[in-house]
């Protein structure tokens, strides 16, 4: 019998609808309280910008910005540029924490594959994923695999770093408790290992997929002719300074959502641990 099973056995529905409640709204709160620095920092800019305090050439006004932003999303440039960077960032993610889940619970479980693994994996992991670039579009073309693949790669490592640590730091009890009931292997792992590292997979998405939007980037300004990072190149060669910065807030925008979805999913799915209310 897993965690999750205990709880909502032995707690009423109504709770567990109070609980979600509650959690979301504090969510929400969090989130208006995480919009003050930055609205903060947008006002002064402004009013800075304003009376020429900052150059309008290197800085300009957060007004302008924003009609040039509100014009490329309008005309589709960005829009355009999004769905490009979405193409090479969704499968690589995909498949670079899957192969990441995958084989940190093969090392959590198995201490060969540990062995085999750890050493490799650490090697590898200090490389600067961009300078990679060369060698993928060697081995895999100038396309989008090359991409795909370097994004896939940088997902593995946070993915499975985390996912190793929670795994090998789940209850010990519980797992002495589960065998004591003479669980099969498979339950086990359904109902103890997998429950148990939950809070340590959420954040290895979360790292995963913040590293897959800053590869994606780098690897769009150095050989591609769509998406993000060309349009950010491209604007910083032709001087359009508010071009450049529009293009940074899209980017920012993609970041602060999927951290709000990712932080949103894990309290969905973790609903039934007290510190996740």
């Amino acid at each position: 019998m897993s965690a999750l099973t205990v709880v909502r056995e032995t707690v009423p529905p109504s709770s567990l609808a109070r609980a979600r409640a509650i959690s979301l709204r504090g969510l929400s709160r969090v989130s208006e309280a995480g919009l003050l620095l930055p609205l903060s920092v947008i006002l002064v800019w402004q009013v800075l910008a304003k009376f020429s305090v900052l150059d309008s050439f290197v800085f300009p006004a957060p007004s302008d910005i924003g009609r040039t932003f509100i014009l490329n999303i309008a005309n589709g440039v960005l829009l355009r540029d999004l769905w490009a960077s979405a193409l090479r960032i969704l499968p690589g993610f995909a498949l670079g924490s899957t192969v990441g889940l995958v084989s940190a619970i093969l090392m959590a479980w198995f201490r060969p594959v540990e062995t085999a693994l750890q050493s490799t994996i650490g090697a590898v992991y200090t490389l600067p994923k961009i300078a990679l670039l060369p060698m993928f579009a060697l081995w895999f073309g100038i396309g989008e695999p090359s991409k795909i693949y370097l994004i896939a790669l940088s997902c593995f490592f946070y993915m499975n770093i985390s996912t190793l640590a929670g795994a090998k730091n789940v209850d010990r009890n519980l797992i002495t408790l589960a065998r004591s009931l003479e669980m099969s292997h498979m339950q086990l792992f359904r109902k103890v290992l997998l429950p148990g590292s939950v809070p340590s997979i959420m954040a290895g998405i979360r790292l995963a997929f913040g590293n897959a939007l800053v590869v994606v980037v780098a690897a769009e300004m150095i050989s591609a002719n769509s998406g993000i990072g060309h349009r950010i190149q491209g604007a910083a060669a032709l001087l359009d300074i508010p071009l450049l910065y529009a293009t940074l807030l899209m980017f920012g925008i993609l970041g602060a959502a999927s951290n709000f979805f990712f932080l949103w999913l894990e309290r969905r799915v973790s609903a039934w641990r007290p510190a996740a209310r």
